[in-house]
């Protein structure tokens, strides 16, 4: 009764601040030998004054589902014997100095996330929409550390070429309570345009545009494409043939298929033209 409480709480400060989405924080009753491994992969960094990590798995999901199934889904993705978890609120509330949440970034596959998302359609036994559900992990650290040290800390654990980085000082964490509810969608700010790419060029334009990639209107290059003198001409006199030219999408297409190693060129050739 007491959990069923808890939920139905939270789900109103859900309605308040989140409008629609939930944010379910998993964490061990029992000693989490990962928080071992990290707080003495921290001291290898040279930060020897770390006293204490502790892991949170978070899952954000993207939805208006109901108490009762929210909660089903929250019992799902944490183990009840050794694990405990929250919904749309924090689970821990002190005992840290810092709080340092890594996810990845927008468009970036999420394998973990997937699955959830598959047992979630299991578990409720109808069909949901894709990509509701991105996961991140929350890291409570003790230790009397400046902001640009943790920042530090955080880079070193990150990879900031695929992941997010979000941090909070144990006093903006109590302030907000807890984290923020981010959903790491791609979001387009404009609409997105297929371009026609001219091959009637002359030899030396034509292994230009295959070494250098497609040209933009500014005259600046997307990015080589990887494609020599003779892969150009067979594209060019393929959609000759076709009476047409590329899309840009087209090209790019047929460069990265014809780049992938370990792959008879002619075959590739002849399966996408």
């Amino acid at each position: 009764m007491l959990i069923a409480l808890q939920t139905i709480n939270s789900y109103k400060w859900h309605l308040r601040y989140f409008g629609m989405g939930f944010r379910i924080e998993v964490a061990y009753k029992i000693p989490d030998s990962r928080s071992i491994v990290l707080k003495n992969k921290i001291k290898g960094f040279g930060f020897s004054g770390v006293e204490e990590v502790k892991i949170i798995d978070v899952y954000t999901i993207d939805d208006d589902f109901g108490i009762v199934e929210i909660e089903k889904i929250a019992g799902l993705l944490a183990n009840p014997i050794s694990q405990e978890f929250s919904i749309n609120q924090p689970i821990v509330n002190g005992g840290f100095d810092w709080a340092v949440e890594i996810g990845f970034l927008p468009g970036v596959t999420d394998n973990i996330a997937n699955t959830a998302q598959e047992c979630i359609k299991d578990l409720l036994k109808k069909e949901i929409d894709r990509n509701l559900v991105f996961t991140s992990r929350l890291l409570l650290i003790s230790g009397n550390f400046l902001e640009n040290e943790i920042k530090e800390i955080a880079g070193n654990l990150a990879n900031e070429l695929i992941q997010r980085i979000h941090i909070k000082s144990k006093g903006e964490y109590v302030i907000d309570n807890g984290m923020d509810f981010i959903v790491p969608r791609v979001r387009l700010k404009e609409e997105p345009k297929v371009s026609i790419v001219n091959l009637n060029l002359g030899e030396e334009e034509l292994a230009n545009l295959g070494k250098s990639g497609i040209a933009n209107e500014d005259g600046t290059r997307r990015g080589p494409l990887a494609l020599d003198i003779e892969s150009m001409k067979t594209i060019k006199d393929y959609f000759y043939v076709e009476g047409k030219m590329p899309t840009d999408i087209e090209l790019e297409s047929i460069a990265q298929t014809w780049s992938e190693h370990c792959k008879q060129m002619k075959t590739e050739q002849e399966e996408v033209l």
